[in-house]
């Protein structure tokens, strides 16, 4: 069960971080352009007039004058129409000059791939390769033509490109050109989008169900299957029958019901891809999509073809095509992977027409295998006559290394063949002697192992393991000649730098400048500390790495080498005081700056952020002497403030450090050796466990909640009521003990005395009754004076009463006014008196409500006063909202406090039962009365005496950056009160009344 409850937790944060992710717009939407296809009718004309209305300039590619004059006259003036035949070069590029002269040097946002055709779509066996060329000329290779005749003006403005392909390009329903188009869009959407992964260039693919657009229209696919069926050989004809027809063209008359008429689905889809700054790489608009063909697609195909079986003719025999796992994957760019996605789709319509014919249809899918196709001369060769056509422009972008980079790729070939395509061909043997055989088959372990599995995969991971696998392969690497090549190491001296002073022949340059040297201390909180303190840190691990870099590197720039600075995951988050955290985030700075100023230089920069190792500098005996020395120059004022026992815990908590050391420093210098040798280094290396999970994670996070504490908290001023006891008086000792200023109020003098004495100078201490608005003046005079012009961070109303409680027809007004004083008016007498100083700190109001301020589950004035206020609150957190001050409620279930009196709540039951008149008694019952009693004081007898879990809440709302507006201390608050309060009243009140004993004259 906690396995379940983990996965659907690790799964709700998913979709949350996506959720956020997604809600993220792209900035200056006002200015971009976007190119949109097939803008007649259907997708593309809607989503222009969308797109329009949002205030995107809009280049709409329209196929005929009509089509666009009617989307004219529907849009705004800033919307430009444009002629273009996707099928024909010359008007691809005339519309791509026209595009290039409204984009300028901004270049192209968005380009939407929307221009399509759907028929001819028939069974395969009746049409001719015309027919399958008629399409893939538009919905592919026109794809591919207006994507690569618009890519510059894309890479330029680094945009979006957004393919509109199908369910079809998951799951091959039919036959023709559109299912084998769509799966085509597929594989040249996924190897594009990683081709242009580090370009900044983002590629979407919308897949949707069936929509109602011209292409879906019933009357033209009729149409197209009535002239398939015509042209269709006397063969073909007899073979399938006239009854196949008939049964045919009625599923085909079916299908209007089956259309969803709500285009928005889509053309939400594709303005998501093109406004959001983390787009999808697939939307699936339409629940056919989402519930039906996407899980179909996952699906092994033999369900799938179970699943989806058509009415067709009687025949014999076996179809085998060879596919690729390239097929299932595309990994590399140009017509192969396209093709093979086609056959895919091809091989998976045919089986489902041929599956009631005996004809079966097998696709074999090999991995690397040694053959002419993947012979490494043939690839380089064709790769470098690709090469000397590009433009200057593609030249100029790749540069002459990436084409080296995919030379060795090419060289790499060798050790993944499979030597023998026996492998192959016994699939294929058992595919046309088998009697039952597989609808694919994969030959190879890179096919079984690696390949197959990724195409089930979720599109992002995929990305995601090719990233890592290319960057695995670059940074093996090595850089030539060695051993010609000099390194300069600073701090040889300490474990991780070793190095030999030699003379440097000026016509060398240095490859390799490692700046290792570094101290720690003093290390201690800031205020303990001088700005001589701060220097002697930041003189070796700051300024001097920058002097020394500077000095070198007119030499490592000679070389084109390497500069290797040694920061620290403290250089990420800091986590202690002194100069060493703030020097490493000046390396960090510094490195990252220098990196992007000498990227065309060709020289590298990395740094090395270890984790917690073993060296001179983390010797806890050093630390603690440091620590120690700094507190015996620490003033006395501070000294005060911090008091003698903060120091023990911090020199305890360094000795237990000492033990988290890792020895094992070959894990930092081997990342030294890397950013040195390889011919890819990384920017970042991050060297140890305690790094790499823990450190690294937790600087990724919104500062809001790696560092979610007010600064400064020795400086503020908070005002506590009722600290007599119970909550107050916990949290003021709390916050004195955090080194908070405390200002307690409480309503005896024996109170006060004994809270001054159990805690420091820090809390000073004033009587104060809540009921009396002159005792009230005077403590608002009297907070004025000691937070003087900083103003009052933070008011705790804390004061209150419980009793009497009861049934509400045993009290008087008399007794609902004595706790609605206290509770309530008190408590907005003394928060109205106290705000103008808490204006002045933009500081907190922290009120004390209760379970009981949202079920009423007892009579009397408790619950009423907190109702009230809950009430007050939420107006008063509304009106100081822009004010800067932060308001929070604290709601606690049942705790043991002296809420109750001195004499209980037995004593107060009893006297409120003695003088009731005897006709009320009566009414009741004196049964009522024994159980009512009864257990009510079981209830607090099982009362929580942990209050440190509601202090806890009220330390939290006034410490944390980000408090909640309400807090639930305590199970029975958060289980039984809180959902009691959001269920129908009526069905409160029922289970409430099962609590309660019924009276003598109940009905």
């Amino acid at each position: 069960m906690a396995m379940w409850l983990y996965l659907l937790a690790l799964v709700s944060l998913y979709y949350l971080v996506r959720w956020y992710r997604e809600r993220q717009v792209v900035s200056n939407l006002t200015d971009k352009y976007v190119l949109i296809t097939g803008c007649d009718s259907g997708f593309g004309n809607l989503l222009a007039r969308q797109l329009d209305q949002r205030g995107l300039r809009v280049l709409a590619a329209c196929l005929t004058e009509q089509g666009a004059d009617k989307l004219r006259d529907q849009a705004s003036q800033s919307l430009e129409t444009v002629i273009l035949d996707v099928t024909k070069t010359e008007s691809i590029a005339a519309a791509t000059q026209w595009v290039k002269e409204r984009t300028g040097h901004r270049g192209l946002w968005g380009l939407v791939n929307n221009a399509g055709v759907a028929s001819p779509a028939a069974p395969n066996e009746w049409l001719t390769k015309e027919d399958f060329r008629k399409v893939l000329d538009v919905n592919l290779l026109g794809v591919i033509e207006v994507t690569l005749s618009l890519l510059p003006l894309v890479r330029k403005a680094r945009g979006r490109v957004v393919n509109v392909s199908s369910v079809m390009g998951r799951v091959s329903l039919v036959g023709g050109g559109y299912c084998i188009s769509k799966y085509g869009v597929e594989a040249f959407s996924d190897s594009l989008r990683r081709e242009l992964y580090f370009s900044g260039v983002k590629v979407a693919m919308i897949e949707p169900g069936y929509f109602k657009t011209a292409m879906t229209n019933a009357k033209l696919i009729s149409q197209g299957l009535q002239d398939a069926w015509d042209r269709a050989s006397p063969e073909v004809k007899a073979l399938y029958g006239e009854k196949f027809l008939a049964p045919y063209m009625k599923e085909v008359e079916k299908l209007p019901s089956k259309l969803c008429e709500d285009l928005s689905l889509v053309t939400d889809c594709m303005e998501h891809a093109l406004t959001t700054c983390h787009p999808r790489t697939r939307y699936s608009a339409g629940w056919d999509s989402k519930f039906v063909y996407i899980p179909l697609s996952y699906l092994p195909t033999v369900l799938v073809t179970l699943s989806l079986l058509p009415l067709v003719r009687k025949a014999r025999g076996r179809v085998v095509n060879i596919s690729s796992i390239l097929g299932r994957v595309s990994l590399v760019g140009g017509g192969y992977c396209i093709s093979k996605y086609g056959i895919e789709a091809f091989s998976d319509s045919l089986r489902r027409e041929l599956s009631f014919s005996g004809v079966k249809v097998a696709v074999i899918e090999p991995g690397y295998f040694r053959t002419s196709m993947t012979h490494p001369e043939t690839i380089a060769q064709n790769l470098q006559k690709s090469w000397e056509l590009a433009s200057p422009e593609v030249k100029e972008l790749y540069g002459e290394k990436f084409l080296a980079s995919q030379l060795n790729s090419g060289e790499m070939l060798r050790v993944k063949w499979h030597q023998s395509p026996v492998m192959v061909t016994d699939c294929m043997e058992h595919a046309l002697t088998a009697c039952h055989p597989r609808t694919r088959y994969s030959a190879g372990w890179d096919a079984k192992f690696i390949h197959i599995p990724m195409s089930y995969l979720p599109t992002f991971l995929v990305d995601a393991i090719l990233y890592y696998l290319v960057r695995w392969y670059r940074e093996r690497q090595v850089v030539s000649n060695l051993t010609d090549k000099y390194v300069l190491i600073t701090g040889s001296g300490a474990p991780q730098g070793s190095a030999q002073w030699c003379s440097l022949p000026l016509c060398a340059g240095l490859w390799g400048l490692v700046n290792n040297a570094g101290v720690a201390s003093p290390a201690a909180p800031n205020e303990w500390l001088t700005k001589e303190d701060f220097r002697k840190v930041l003189d070796v691990n700051l300024l001097g790495v920058i002097e020394v870099t500077l000095s070198l590197l007119p030499l490592v720039r000679k070389a084109r080498g390497r500069v290797v600075n040694v920061s620290s995951v403290m250089g990420r988050v800091s986590l202690v005081g002194g100069g060493y955290c703030i020097s490493k985030y000046g390396v960090e700075a510094f490195s990252d700056s220098l990196r992007r100023e000498l990227y065309f230089s060709g020289v590298k920069v990395a740094m090395i952020e270890p984790g917690y190792f073993k060296t001179a500098m983390t010797n806890a005996k050093l630390i603690s002497q440091g620590l120690q020395d700094a507190w015996d120059r620490a003033s006395p004022e501070v000294k005060a403030l911090y008091g003698e026992k903060f120091l023990a815990p911090c020199k305890k908590s360094l000795a237990m450090l000492n033990a988290l050391r890792t020895d094992n420093l070959a894990m930092v210098t081997d990342c030294m050796e890397h950013a040195l040798t390889a011919c890819h280094p990384r920017t970042r290396y991050s060297a140890g466990w305690d790094a790499k999970f823990i450190l690294i994670p937790v600087s990724y996070l919104p500062t809001v909640l790696n560092c979610n504490v007010v600064r400064n908290l020795k400086d503020k001023y908070v005002f506590i009521t009722g600290c007599d006891s119970g909550f107050g008086n916990l949290l003021a000792r709390q916050l004195v003990d955090r080194g908070m200023r405390v200002l307690a109020a409480c309503f005896t003098e024996e109170g006060a005395q004994n809270l001054q004495q159990e805690t420091s100078y820090q809390l000073q201490t004033i009587l104060l009754d809540v009921t009396k608005s002159e005792s009230i003046q005077a403590a608002t005079q009297w907070v004025r004076d000691q937070v003087g012009e900083q103003g009052l961070w933070a008011l705790v109303n804390n004061a209150g009463v419980g009793l009497p409680s009861g049934p509400n027809e045993w009290l008087t007004k008399e007794d609902f006014m004595k706790v609605i004083n206290v509770n309530l008016v008190g408590l907005i007498d003394v928060t109205l008196h106290m705000l103008p100083m808490i204006k002045k700190a933009r500081g907190r109001v922290v009120n004390m409500s209760s379970s009981g301020g949202r079920v009423a589950a007892i009579g009397g004035g408790y619950c009423v006063s907190k109702f009230g206020v809950e009430a007050f609150s939420d107006s008063i957190r509304r009106e100081l909202h822009y004010f800067g001050v932060k308001v929070s409620i604290i709601e606690p279930g049942n705790y043991r406090t002296a809420i109750l009196g001195n004499n209980g709540l037995e004593t107060n039951l009893r006297k409120l039962w003695e003088r009731l008149p005897q006709e009320t008694r009566d009414s009741y019952g004196e049964e009522y009365f024994i159980t009512y009693t009864e257990r009510l004081t079981n209830t607090m007898r099982l009362a929580d005496p942990r209050i440190s879990d509601v202090t806890n809440s009220m330390e939290h709302a006034i410490v944390s950056r980000t408090p909640r507006i309400r807090y639930n201390p305590g199970l029975d608050a958060k289980l039984l009160y809180l959902p009691l309060a959001k269920l129908p009243t009526a069905v409160t009140d029922f289970i409430l009344s099962r609590y309660l004993p019924r009276p003598a004259d109940s009905v």
